[in-house]
């Protein structure tokens, strides 16, 4: 392949990538590789590619090839980083994050990374002051104050009044939109995630979308999943309709939901990630919740209330959430899997375990020190901590 027509083929690569025909753009780019494996833009291109596709550990790889060829290429090590944090690779995210923002100061993407990998370490205040200065740096980015907000949550030295209006200030970004007419009864129900998947929403909501009543209600997943696996396809099956909302602007999804003529809209992630609470800021349906993803207030004027129980949101702290709290006490979730016992009777033992299945940034001091308090009343107890981050001890 001669000079001249291997740029012509990169840039046919490219101009495909953008036209959105990522068939076209990838084989482009394999074709450049050959002739040329040291060119970055071929590599980042298909370590893109690669990354929608799934094959994520393979993107790391391309990314990582891309920064040995070219260490000052900024955009090479936030990609990197980026990958690695979707394949839980925390050391690898991290250090090509600080190699991002060494090169472009406050890169967006290199700081929710840096965030990323220092709250996966259970370094909460470091995280919450990496999101915040992403965020101040960016002010019209509304995905980052968000982060901050999602992060925030985990410091248990912020004041809950200064986080309640630093929510607020969120929901005050967005114009305010009329309430559409109120059904006569609740029929439709939708709810929007981007955890249809093997992910604690996900399985908490399998059992209403197994056994809702069909004769009374119809029952909508929106899904915002970039991975579906065979959660996200029991839950396609067993709802009344199931809509992808990846790839859909706020605006395309809202007209979705209205064509559906969805009665109440339940949010599932509040601040996490996947969410789509610009969509609720658009009112598309008349009642709008949120419910089991966030623990704390969306800040959205637009979400009327938050579904929770006297644990989660005990009385006299109604005061610290924007929306209305509808308490469920006792039946706030659905644990979809059998008690214990049915599955075989434990060994005796005199050692009582207490188990923990978190990631590290829940654990804070004053956590482990509640819990002491608990398992020091306890004879012959133990308490095991099983989270992704201690693999790397």
């Amino acid at each position: 392949m001669a000079a001249l027509s291997l740029e012509s083929r990169l840039n046919q690569a490219v101009e495909a990538h953008f036209a959105g025909d990522l068939a076209r753009a990838e084989a482009g780019y394999r074709q450049v590789l050959l002739a040329r494996p040291s060119c970055t833009i071929a590599l980042k291109g298909l370590g893109i590619i690669e990354f929608l596709a799934g094959h994520k550990a393979d993107a790391v790889g391309l990314f990582q090839r891309a920064t040995e060829h070219d260490p000052n290429d900024a955009e090479a090590w936030g990609n990197l980083a980026n990958a690695a944090r979707a394949t839980q690779s925390s050391e690898i995210s991290f250090h090509a994050a600080r190699r991002a923002l060494a090169l472009v100061p406050n890169e967006p993407m290199a700081r929710v990374c840096e965030a990323a990998a220092l709250m996966a370490w259970g370094y909460q205040a470091e995280a919450v002051a990496a999101m915040s200065a992403a965020a101040q740096a960016h002010p019209t980015r509304r995905d980052l104050l968000s982060m901050w907000l999602f992060y925030a949550g985990y410091d248990s030295a912020l004041n809950e009044d200064d986080l309640r209006d630093a929510h607020g200030l969120f929901g005050r970004g967005f114009p305010v939109v009329a309430r559409p007419p109120l059904p006569r009864q609740i029929r439709r129900i939708g709810l929007v995630s981007g955890d249809f998947k093997r992910h604690p929403v996900g399985r908490f909501v399998q059992p209403l979308f197994r056994r809702f009543d069909r004769g009374q209600f119809e029952f909508y997943a929106y899904g915002n999943e970039v991975d579906e696996d065979e959660v996200t396809r029991e839950i396609r099956a067993n709802a009344t309709g199931y809509r992808d909302l990846t790839g859909l602007t706020d605006e395309e999804a809202a007209h979705q939901i209205r064509a559906d003529q969805i009665d109440l809209l339940v949010d599932l992630s509040g601040h996490t990630a996947g969410n789509r609470l610009g969509v609720f800021a658009l009112r598309p349906a008349p009642i709008q919740a949120t419910y089991l993803g966030y623990s704390g207030t969306t800040g959205l004027p637009a979400i009327d209330f938050l579904i929770a129980d006297s644990v989660t949101v005990p009385p006299g702290h109604e005061q610290l959430y924007h929306e209305r709290i509808a308490r469920m006490d006792r039946t706030l979730y659905c644990w979809p899997y059998p008690p214990p016992g049915e599955e075989g009777e434990r060994e005796a033992s005199e050692t009582f375990i207490f188990g923990s299945t978190n990631n590290l940034a829940k654990i804070s001091a004053a956590t482990l020190d509640g819990w002491a308090a608990i398992i020091n009343q306890v004879p012959h107890a133990e308490l095991w901590i099983k989270a992704p981050t201690l693999d790397m001890a």
